[in-house]
């Protein structure tokens, strides 16, 4: 069968203050139409690099070397930027990981998947506005129309991940590179994400998926390239990697897939209030058409010091509205929050403003919660309390160097800015700023989405650490049902802003009641049960 892609001995170089600094060497491989290529490996390992490069898109300080490197029948190594141009979105697409930083706010979806297809076919205008729809459809979007319509911040992340792939695949390439795409997106959509590309594979569009999942990675790939520090360490079908590693490294991600849940923690009876508290809150927003949408009905959840508190749900659930409302940054129509017995809703700001440090977020998206002209040590500083907030010099930089040190970063990256950094160090400085408030409750919104399964390993056992060392109160929302069972004591799940059903994690995972919960479930991919092929 004829190959789509084929790499040979590629190797990339950064220009660095010192010299040049190696990212890739010796990569090879082929790719042919209707198969599946995973690269996996951990943050700094050089998928997203080799991804790239792929594409042309290296950058100005990249240097790219290869014996051989053909994109769809085009030699890369020959290509102008006009030419790879003309090659990316006709030749080869691209599904970025953020999708709500790779949409322009400023158009809608239709206008950007309609961009592809204005600059790579020829169409009139109706006939154009009909494939918009016919992509969007395709892309499992329900009422194209009216999405269609919409901007980026008014869909989920479910919806703007499939709005982008509708986007990639528009002008109809060969191959598409998908880079993180079901990453922070809830078990139901990462479903739909990976049955929409296991359909576009089986209609011969050639996949390179760019994952730190290896659990995605079993239920979609034809074959598995294992990258560390920018070489392939073995390679193989999936179902080998993942039942007979053979390297140690590729055994040390094996092992750190969160599989087995710990033994389960029994409730202990506390006469003493719950930490934080919502007695049955409800929320509801007013539609952009008219008439109220209920985005929470009557909940209530209870979180204990020292206990952690998982909240799983599809998108649109509810999840995000009640991290607001726990969090106080949005009162609700109904019902009431408590932060340590005392009144959390219905004050006023300046009441909570003293409180607040008490309470703090690792939130889903830390470039676009990051100020970009910060570098790490300000964005750190900035969230010192107490004493520690007066310290200077020596004194407050070995504070930050410790906190970088806690979630496995070194002191060299405190004197850079976000963008310079790898999503798995944005993420992990994310939750050293919050943990650096030294807070009684974290709330994490997908805090480990982003991190490759040895740096989640690692954030999860610290997380846990923490906990037993101070007490630590945690509500833990992730679409990864793997980690809230590793990590949670109770779980809510929400479905349309109701509580479909609590209770102890192992109950609720092995003996689910609810039909909605029981559905979840079925949707892990397989490999989490151990029937990966």
């Amino acid at each position: 069968m004829t190959t789509v892609l084929s790499v040979r001995d590629l190797a990339l170089t950064y220009a660095g203050p010192t010299g040049p600094v190696p990212a890739v060497r010796g990569v090879s491989f082929d790719l042919e139409p209707g198969r599946c290529l995973a690269l996996v490996g951990e943050s700094g390992s050089g998928k997203s690099t080799i991804a790239r490069a792929l594409l042309g898109l290296a950058g100005p300080a990249a240097t790219v070397t290869a014996t051989e490197l053909t994109v769809d029948g085009e030699d890369g190594l020959t290509l102008t930027e006009a030419g790879w141009r003309r090659v990316r979105g006709d030749r080869v697409g691209l599904v970025l990981q953020d999708a709500l930083q790779s949409l322009d706010p400023l158009r809608s979806v239709s206008r950007e998947v309609a961009e592809a297809l204005t600059a790579h076919r020829r169409m009139p205008r109706p006939e154009r506005r009909r494939r918009v729809l016919e992509l969007l459809r395709a892309a499992g979007i329900p009422d194209p129309e009216q999405r269609a319509r919409q901007h980026a911040h008014e869909l989920s992340g479910g919806l703007r991940q499939r709005a982008l792939i509708a986007t990639a695949i528009a002008a109809g390439p060969r191959v598409l590179i998908a880079d993180e795409p079901t990453t922070a997106l809830d078990v139901t959509v990462q479903r739909q994400v990976l049955d929409l590309l296991g359909g576009l594979t089986a209609d011969g569009m050639a996949l390179v998926l760019v994952s730190h999942d290896l659990a995605v990675v079993a239920e979609i790939a034809d074959h598995v390239l294992v990258l560390r520090d920018g070489e392939v360490v073995e390679e193989g079908p999936p179902r080998r990697i993942l039942h007979d590693p053979r390297h140690p490294y590729t055994r040390e991600l094996v092992a750190a897939l969160p599989v087995d849940a710990p033994p389960a923690r029994e409730a202990e009876d506390r006469p003493e209030p719950p930490v934080l508290a919502a007695e049955r809150v409800s929320v509801t927003y007013h539609r952009p058409g008219g008439g109220r949408l209920t985005a929470l009905d009557d909940v209530s959840v209870r979180v204990e010091r020292g206990r952690t508190l998982g909240v799983v749900g599809e998108s649109g659930s509810g999840k995000s509205t009640l991290l607001r409302v726990l969090l106080g940054l949005q009162e609700p129509d109904g019902g009431e929050v408590t932060l340590d017995g005392a009144a959390w809703s219905g004050v006023p700001e300046r009441a909570r403003r003293p409180r607040r440090p008490r309470m703090q977020i690792v939130a889903q998206d830390p470039l676009a919660a990051f100020d970009p002209r910060w570098t790490v040590h300000r964005l750190l500083g900035e969230a010192l309390t107490g004493e520690r907030a007066a310290l200077r010099g020596p004194a407050r930089r070995e504070v930050l160097v410790d906190a970088l040190t806690d979630v496995g970063l070194g002191p060299d990256l405190l004197d850079r800015y976000p963008i310079a950094l790898s999503g798995g160090q944005r993420q992990r400085v994310a939750i050293a700023r919050a943990l650096v408030a030294e807070p009684e409750v974290l709330v994490c919104d997908e805090a480990v989405s982003a991190l490759d399964v040895l740096v989640q390993d690692q954030v999860l056992a610290l997380l846990a650490r923490l906990q037993r060392e101070r007490g630590l109160a945690l509500v833990f929302v992730s679409h990864d049902l793997a980690v809230i069972r590793q990590i949670s004591d109770e779980v809510v799940v929400l479905r349309e802003g109701r509580v479909v059903e609590r209770g102890p994690v192992q109950t609720v995972w092995e003996h689910p009641a609810h039909p909605y919960s029981r559905r979840l479930l079925a949707d892990l991919p397989t490999a989490l049960s151990g029937t990966a092929g």
